[in-house]
């Protein structure tokens, strides 16, 4: 679930960087912003994201 989401996060935030830079004529600079907010927006979807422990009681 988190994967997911944090895969489409980056894909927009990339997207929207270079769509940006197109209008504005800066297609290098904008995508590259676009792919650094990309990659924090995965860092901050995925800090919370833990594996359930099994706990086995003998």
């Amino acid at each position: 679930m988190h994967y997911e989401r944090a895969g489409i996060a980056f894909i927009s935030c990339l997207l929207l960087g270079t769509g940006i830079g197109l209008l504005f004529g800066k297609f290098e600079i904008f995508g590259s912003i676009g792919f650094g907010i990309g990659l924090f927006a995965v860092a901050l979807l995925r800090i919370n994201y833990r594996k359930p422990i099994k706990q086995t009681f003998d």
